[in-house]
């Protein structure tokens, strides 16, 4: 069974900015980037799932 987690996602960089977050804090996760993105003043932070096996 597939385990899906959370990062949030540098659009510019491609990195992680975070930890990892869980199916569960998902809404965290999104509510962090936000932040993130108002702070910035651009769209360039996103809550993006990553599928474990």
């Amino acid at each position: 069974m597939e385990k899906t987690t959370y990062q949030i996602i540098d659009l510019k960089t491609g990195n992680a900015v975070s930890s990892v977050y869980s199916y569960a804090q998902r809404n965290r996760a999104r509510n962090r980037a936000e932040r993130l993105n108002l702070e910035y003043g651009a769209h360039r932070y996103a809550a993006q799932p990553t599928f474990n096996a």
